[in-house]
């Protein structure tokens, strides 16, 4: 999966929004979700990502996980917050592939994304094919395998952390993460043999 930086987060917006929210605006509030912002920015953009979001909507996809956190922040439990960020992630995630379903829009792929320094248009096209037909097999599996999945393979979480971040138990996360590699397997073969 591609890796690009990180979106830049309108503090202010989110410090705004906020004080909106809760009238006391307390400064440990405030500090509390700037922190949160700082600290998962790059988990977040990650997560949504992996959830099918493109590139291109990356940006306010983080923006909303992130206002959405806000109004909430005083049900966030420290120790919590990389679960809690997952989970308002991947239903932002969802609702921004509802969202595309519904304008039936056309994912086309940015200019910008089409070029990359260092690399012959030839190899560049092919790890762009590559990243983009793995993303749409990963889009294909159902979403409780995939959340799994991702948190471990690419968040390089272990099975105690995924099962935390999920609220499932650790049989359950090990089960959909043999499931899930045993279906991306077959999927990942089935392209393989078409090409």
């Amino acid at each position: 999966m591609k890796e690009t930086a990180a979106p830049d987060i309108n503090h202010e917006r989110v410090d705004k929004l906020h004080r909106s929210e809760t009238p006391e605006g307390t400064a440990d509030r405030q500090l509390r979700v700037r922190s949160l912002v700082c600290d998962y920015v790059a988990f977040v953009t990650r997560t949504l990502r992996g959830s099918g979001v493109p590139d291109r909507d990356l940006d306010d996809e983080v923006q909303r996980t992130f206002i959405a956190a806000a109004h909430r922040i005083d049900d966030i439990r420290p120790g919590t917050e990389r679960g809690f960020l997952f989970a308002v992630a991947t239903k932002v995630a969802a609702r921004s592939f509802r969202t595309r379903a519904r304008r039936r829009e056309v994912l086309n792929v940015d200019a910008a994304e089409q070029l990359e320094a260092a690399a012959t248009p030839e190899r560049i096209a092919d790890q762009k094919q590559t990243c983009e037909v793995f993303d749409r097999i990963l889009a294909g599996i159902a979403p409780s395998l995939r959340s799994v999945f991702v948190l471990h393979a690419f968040e390089e979480l272990n099975t105690r952390e995924t099962a935390a971040a999920l609220g499932i138990p650790l049989g359950t996360v090990a089960s959909r993460l043999r499931r899930a590699r045993s279906l991306l397997r077959v999927k990942i073969a089935a392209v393989s043999a078409l090409a």
